[in-house]
């Protein structure tokens, strides 16, 4: 049979030092049985579910003499002083009151002690001076068969029948495996016992069996004082054959199963020499069906060590996401293929045994799913750092710094090209409206020339396009054409408009804001009816404003979890990508909206994005959504979605002239970000 740890209801320590002997007038009671009179100070201690507030009393059994009680009081622990003698079996019971609390292994919380609760030890015999007692479960179960085997003659009870009860009660719970000494105190239970601070001494052995016990009972009510009564009654003529209270239902076929069941359960309080020691089984995937399926579709996973609540367990499909638990039991799972599952082998974790399992059969995902790219940087010619990129008419545009433009077709062979004039230091975004590519930057003189913007038919030759500007601007951050307009979004809150391919430009007023005002436009996309704009406002929260045809008016203001930093429509969707604050460290934020009025954020895991990892660019290449962005470092992520709400990571890596990745363009068979000095590419 298995043993599962659950601390069980209450153990009691009673630890008697001699004080001192025959013939004393220190208060002397003389005990039944024969012999001197003896003094001696008995400490009771609860020591596995510290118990309050609740009497403590020894008996002499021959006599039916009380040697001693107290009461544990507040601190769960007495001393009382023991007199006289006793020739035969002493019985040590715990008496509960109207005011008595016990902390309970299963509940991990004080509950009320019953009144009628019954915990008692028998002490085969007391020829010392000192005695040292624990009064649990077991004992309780012991005491019982004793007593049966006394006829329920407490008087009547032998030395012989009280050790034979003692020796047997081990096997007949816990199994022919386990060896205790009942009568030795276990390790104390209470709030303060942490997670894996239980090993292989008898005494932690003792606490974690006695545990399980307790968590057979459940996690309502007093689940230790229900399993100890239940057991003491079946068990009373030494044999276990079922039982049942209403809350507490085994029987002995069942019984090994529910305690392995219990005993996994616990195993989160247990180092692993314990786990190992009590038998705890870890979680082991042996084989699950079917071994193929599209995203939705449900998978039966078979093994061991599994849990029976589908909160403890958590399944992940490769690449790390997470499947969504539909049943469990000790044998077996069944979960739906997630959004985002690639082909690979599944996880299964036990998060209470803390032991994990990974199939060696793979799982292929036949529709619905995402499967990562594969990733390779790329050197470029540039010695600055690149901010941007766009694709169009079988070309890619990537510029930055120091008027940096480059081109490629493959992502491989890079073209360094003229900037159209040295009036401004850097490129910040670079948009192909299907015809030309368009770029915009910052100026070098901001009170006489304005922010660049620039156009090209191949990516080669560019053009300065002069635009009137006010004195406010300092930089215009983004680029978009929607429809047949283009428009620049910047600094201060800068909104420029074109409706004849760049050549002229006009200014569109900003909305107000409930409070403050926007200082600062990070991106900008838009469809036929629609346009989108974001950033943040100058309390350093985000905003987005919206213009359907009637002026820019306000969608979402005050965002105190999200700076976006830019927007693009996919065809169906608005996303939005950006950060959780302006501060270092922040993390990753997505938000959708199907008409750019209404916003919904979105769920990133830490497996797709870890923490301090925020986005700066997104692409939709026509199967599925790319962000781009990176730790604020050296480090670069990408993370891919298929439909704006479940995501997964396609790239995370750190390489030296590679800072975050800022930038992100795709064709329909090749994508390539940039970042630093450098490239990747997929595939």
């Amino acid at each position: 049979m298995r043993h599962h740890s659950y601390a069980s209801l209450f153990a009691f320590t009673l630890l008697t030092a001699a004080l001192t002997g025959c013939g004393s007038d220190d208060n002397p009671v003389t005990g039944g049985g024969g012999g001197g009179t003896t003094t001696a100070s008995a400490t009771v201690t609860p020591s596995l579910g510290k118990v309050f507030n609740a009497g403590i009393e020894a008996r002499c059994m021959p006599t039916g003499v009380v040697m001693g009680s107290g009461d544990t009081g507040e601190t769960g622990s007495i001393a009382i002083a023991l007199t006289g003698t006793c020739s035969g079996p002493v019985i040590v019971e715990l008496v509960p009151n109207g005011s008595s609390t016990y902390f309970d292994e299963a509940l991990g919380s004080i509950v009320a002690l019953p009144t009628g609760t019954t915990l008692r030890a028998i002490v085969p015999s007391f020829t010392g001076s000192s005695l040292t007692v624990a009064v649990t479960p077991l004992t309780e179960i012991a005491t019982q068969q004793a007593l049966a085997a006394a006829g329920n003659i407490e008087t009547a009870v032998t030395t012989a029948q009280a050790t034979t009860a003692n020796s047997n009660v081990v096997t007949q719970v816990l199994g022919p495996g386990v060896t205790l000494d009942i009568l030795t105190p276990p390790t104390g239970w209470d709030a303060s016992t942490a997670a894996g601070s239980l090993g292989t001494s008898e005494a932690d052995r003792y606490a974690y069996y006695l545990a399980a016990l307790a968590r057979m009972g459940g996690t309502t009510g007093t689940p230790a004082v229900t399993v100890t009564d239940t057991l003491a009654d079946d068990l009373a003529d030494g044999t276990l054959s079922g039982g049942t209270n209403g809350v507490f239902t085994y029987t002995s076929g069942d019984f090994t199963t529910q305690l392995e069941s219990a005993i996994n359960a616990m195993a989160s309080y247990a180092n692993t020499e314990l786990q190992s020691a009590v038998g705890v089984i870890a979680a082991n995937i042996t084989g699950f069906s079917p071994d193929n399926g599209a995203v939705d579709s449900t998978v039966t996973i078979t093994g061991a060590g599994f849990d029976s609540d589908p909160f403890h367990m958590v399944v992940t499909f490769s690449n790390g996401v997470a499947a969504e638990i539909v049943s469990s039991s000790a044998t077996e799972i069944v979960v739906k293929v997630p959004a985002g599952a690639v082909n690979g082998p599944i996880t299964v974790t036990n998060t209470i045994s803390n032991t994990t399992s990974t199939s060696t059969g793979s799982f292929t995902v036949t529709g619905g799913g995402s499967t990562p790219g594969i990733w390779t940087a790329r050197t470029t010619p540039s010695s600055y750092v690149l901010y941007s990129i766009a694709y169009g008419s079988g070309l890619f545009v990537t510029g930055g710094y120091n008027r940096t433009i480059l081109t490629s077709t493959d992502g491989v062979s890079w073209t360094a090209r003229t900037a159209p004039d040295s009036n401004f230091y850097q490129i910040n975004s670079i948009t192909h409206d299907g015809s030309q590519f368009v770029l915009v930057g910052d100026s070098s003189s901001y009170t006489t020339i304005a922010p660049v913007i620039a156009t090209s038919a191949d990516g080669v030759t560019w053009t300065r396009r002069n635009w009137t500007n006010s004195g406010s601007e300092t930089q215009l951050v983004d680029i978009a054409a929607s429809g047949s307009r283009l428009t620049a979004v910047g600094l201060n809150g800068t909104i420029i408009t074109s409706t004849d391919s760049g050549a002229t430009w006009s200014s569109e007023t900003l909305p107000s804001l409930p409070a403050g005002y926007i200082s600062a436009l990070n991106g900008v996309a838009g469809n036929s009816t629609t346009r989108i704009a974001v950033g943040k406002d100058s309390a350093s929260k985000g905003v987005i404003i919206i213009n359907s045809g009637s002026g820019w008016t306000t969608a979402a203001t005050a965002l105190a979890d999200f700076i976006p930093r830019d927007v693009i429509w996919t065809g169906t969707q608005f996303v939005a990508v950006g950060d959780s604050s302006v501060n270092y460290g922040a993390n990753s934020v997505v938000m959708t909206s199907p008409d750019g009025s209404t916003w919904t954020n979105q769920t990133i895991p830490t497996t797709a994005a870890p923490s301090g990892y925020n986005l700066s660019d997104i692409v939709w290449n026509g199967s599925k959504l790319l962000a781009v962005g990176g730790n604020d470092g050296s480090s670069r992520l990408i993370i891919s979605s298929a439909d704006g709400i479940t995501w997964i990571q396609e790239h995370l890596a750190t390489l030296t002239g590679q800072i975050a990745l800022s930038g992100v363009a795709a064709s329909s068979s090749l994508v390539i970000a940039v970042g630093g000095t450098r490239a990747v590419t997929s595939p």
